[in-house]
Parts: C-alpha cells; sequence; structure tokens
C-alpha cells in the first residue's frame, strides 16, 4: 500500500467535538468559527423567535477520547487573561468521545482562590453540568446577567439570596446568615433580600459548616474554605462579606459602585447585636 499522510487522533477528536457542540446549540443561533484560534473557537449570537437578541458569547472546545475521573480540562494561565479581557462572556466546553458528553461552564465562574501561580492549570467542570434540554434556557440567562453587570448601578437594589446549614466553629449558620440578612437590610437602596431573585442580576451567598461560596449572576464566583483562614474560631461574621466582594470591582470611580465599597459599608453596619 502506498504510503499516505496520516490523520492525527487528536485532530479526529477536535473535530468531533466542534460538530458535538455546533449540533447541541438551538438551530437558530449562530455560531461563526474563528479563523484563527487564541483561546476562542466560536463567537455565538442568539436569536429567540426569530429576533436578534444582541446576546453574544465566545466558546473554547476542548475534546477528549475518553476522560479518567471526573471531567477537566488544561488551560494555560495566558488563555485565561485572553478571556477576562474579552468584552464577552466564554463559555468553556468539553466532549468525550467515548460516552459522546458535553459538559459546560463559564470562564467567569472559574475559582481561583489559594490556586498558585503557574503556566497552566487543571479546571475541573461541574459535573452534573451536561448539556440538556436546559442548557440553552441557561447560557441566555447568564449571558443577559453578564450584559447587566456592565452598567451594574441601573440594577439596584440587587437581589441577595442567603443559603446556609450546620454549624461554623461550634456557631449555628443560622445565626450567621441572620447577622448578614440584618446588615443588608441596613442598605435598602443598595440590596433586597429575597428567596428567589427578582431579576436576571443577583448575588447568592450559601453558607456551609466547611466553606462559603458568593455566586454572581453573570459575574465570577468565589469560595472561602475555613481552614485557609488564621483564626480558626472564624471571628468576625464581616469576612463573610469581604472574602469576595473585595475581590470583585466594577471599573467605575465611586467606591458605592463596586462591591469592595458595598461590602465595606455592609460589614460596618449596626445591627444591635456583638458580633462574635
Amino acid at each position: 500500500m502506498t504510503d499516505m499522510p496520516g490523520r492525527p487522533p487528536q485532530h479526529a477528536t477536535a473535530t468531533g467535538a466542534e460538530r458535538a457542540f455546533e449540533s447541541a446549540l438551538p438551530a437558530e443561533w449562530t455560531a461563526e468559527a474563528r479563523r484563527h484560534d487564541y483561546g476562542i473557537d466560536y463567537d455565538v449570537e442568539i436569536f429567540l423567535d426569530g429576533q436578534a437578541t444582541g446576546l453574544r458569547f465566545g466558546v473554547q472546545v476542548k475534546g477528549a477520547a475518553e476522560l479518567t475521573g471526573n471531567p477537566s480540562a488544561r488551560i494555560r494561565q495566558a488563555t485565561l487573561n485572553y478571556w477576562s479581557r474579552q468584552d464577552q462572556p466564554i463559555l468553556i466546553v468539553l466532549w468525550e468521545q467515548a460516552s459522546n458528553t458535553l459538559w459546560w461552564m463559564w470562564h467567569h465562574k472559574i475559582d481561583m482562590t489559594g490556586v498558585r501561580p503557574a503556566e497552566s492549570y487543571t479546571i475541573p467542570f461541574p459535573t452534573d453540568q451536561t448539556w440538556d434540554d436546559r442548557t440553552a434556557e441557561q447560557i441566555l440567562q447568564e449571558v443577559a446577567a453578564w450584559r447587566a453587570w456592565q452598567t451594574p448601578m441601573g440594577e439596584l437594589p440587587l437581589s441577595v439570596t442567603l443559603r446556609g446549614e450546620g454549624t461554623v466553629a461550634g456557631i449555628d449558620v443560622g445565626r450567621v446568615v441572620g447577622r448578614i440578612r440584618r446588615r443588608l437590610e441596613y442598605f435598602p437602596a443598595l440590596f433586597e433580600v429575597r428567596r428567589t431573585p427578582r431579576t436576571v442580576l443577583y448575588l447568592s451567598l450559601d453558607v456551609h459548616p466547611e466553606k462559603a461560596v458568593l455566586w454572581i449572576s453573570g459575574g465570577p464566583s468565589s469560595t472561602l474554605h475555613y481552614e485557609n483562614l488564621p483564626n480558626p474560631q472564624i471571628r468576625g461574621y464581616r469576612r463573610f462579606l469581604h472574602f469576595g466582594w473585595a475581590q470583585i470591582g466594577w471599573p467605575y470611580g465611586s467606591p458605592m459602585s463596586s462591591f469592595a465599597g458595598m461590602a465595606e459599608l455592609v460589614a460596618h453596619a449596626p445591627t444591635g447585636e456583638t458580633v462574635v
């Protein structure tokens, strides 16, 4: 047999991943492949009922013949930097050929808290975040929320959901959540505490026995692991307000237009109680 050029298996896997992603998108959405790939494979525009929405997002597609363990992908720091400079949110999609499964996650939801700087990282995907019939609507809501964050002051007051369970250093989490609620309610022009968000733009704080997670629709998330704190008794509930919000600021000059400024106000709001 005459010797002919071969095609590396990695190329076939990459093509399979791209085809799986394109097939998963709603038929009325458009996906334009980028000719030169510097970390973004597609620009996707969302259409509803045949009408343009002006909502767009970038996509990086990863492929693997067969995964071992939980789904994850290797991503370079330079690529993370590039995504952070984009004027649209970036969706990361992972396809496994063996199971024909797509996982997805947003770049701005990657939690790098406590991760040491390196040239590249293994980024885990949420194991329950596989592509299904609900994914398109979830993507639309997140892109709309991300857009809203670009002009955040028009969304005030921000909806906030608070949840908690168990105990932290022997203290009932319900007390922690209750005190945070009272601090937030001291600033009704900035926050409204609700069981369910009023708009696509909202904050969610979940306090657990081993960690606290701040989740922001359309924005980054942050996790505080208590074992990383210098004081094992976790004194001062203002930590729960500072740990994530102080890292997430909007590019405006006024302290009132950044989470850091808001967190500073809330952390010092009177509650009528002595903070443990």
